[in-house]
Order: structure tokens, then sequence, then C-alpha cells
């Protein structure tokens, strides 16, 4: 290339990964990942679960919005135990009549039953996402009404930290 040429081009040496390189590269991550699946994971799930907490309360707070028999069967465990003396059931609402939707009603009676729960009621939540936070605001406004000081939340066991989370955030703004 002549002088002139300089000012117009230029050469540059680029070092590149090979495919036997980056093939390398990804069985040593998967390995590694593989290796160390038990430290890992078993943190996530500690992260997930919330432990449990059980004292004399006013209220059992069944979260029902993925409907699930074992929640109302351990609600009526603590019924039993004296824990405390009534559960509520969150149920879906009609949007415009504000009355319990009759399938959520049926499904959340027919556990309840089931799990011979002693006395329970039903509140409905009409459902704006997010759910989780919606209801807790409507929720809040129950207990506010009924005077209720202290709960015990009844969920799902990988729902558990972010809905103790979610309650003890709205609820604290009594």
């Amino acid at each position: 290339m002549t002088n002139w040429g300089r000012h117009l081009f230029y050469t540059r040496q680029c070092v590149k990964t090979t495919w036997k390189l980056r093939l390398g590269a990804l069985v040593v991550a998967a390995l590694t990942l593989a290796s160390t699946s038990r430290i890992w994971t078993s943190a996530i799930a500690r992260s997930l679960v919330c432990a449990q907490d059980v004292a004399p309360s006013d209220l059992i707070l069944i979260e029902n919005f993925d409907p699930n028999y074992l929640l109302f069967e351990r609600a009526a465990a603590l019924q039993k135990d004296r824990i405390a003396p009534r559960a509520l059931v969150p149920v879906q609402a009609w949007q415009d009549s504000g009355m319990p939707n009759y399938i959520s009603q049926a499904v959340a009676e027919v556990m309840a039953r089931h799990a011979r729960m002693a006395a329970w009621e039903l509140l409905p939540i009409s459902e704006v996402e997010p759910i989780s936070v919606n209801a807790a605001f409507q929720i809040r406004q129950y207990l506010l009404r009924e005077n209720v000081k202290s709960l015990i939340l009844v969920t799902g066991g990988f729902r558990s930290q972010r809905s103790s989370l979610i309650y003890r955030t709205v609820l604290a703004g009594r």
C-alpha cells in the first residue's frame, strides 16, 4: 500500500474463537451447573417458601386464588387446634354485581365441607390484575370493617413468601 493509502485503509489483526473452544466452554458450564445443582436449587427453594409461624389469631385467611384442597385441610386443622375461631375464603366475584361467582363459590363450599371446617365465610373479590395485590387491598377493607387484629395466612408453599410480603405490606398501611 502506498503512503497515501494509509489515510483511507488500515489492517487489523483479529483473534476469533473456534467452534471447539465454544463447545468446550458450553460443556464446562453445563457440568458446573449439574454438579452444583443441589446447592443452588435448595437456596432458590428456601427463598420461595416462608417459615411457618403459627400463633393464636382472630382469623384464618385461605388464599384461594388457585383452588387447592390442602389449604382448606390445613385451615380446618388450625381451627381444630383452636388457633383461630373462623376462616375467610376469598372467591372471585361477578364484575357487575359484586356477588360471588357461582363456580368459585361452589368449589370453595365443597372443599370447606369436605375438610370439615367449622366456621368460615366467603369474601367476594373483584379480580383485577395483579390479583394478589388488589385482593389484599380488598381484604384489608374487610379486616378493618370486622376489626380483625391478627390473621394466619394459609397459602401454597411456593407462593408463601410472595404472599406474606404482599399482605405484610398492604396490611401495614392500616
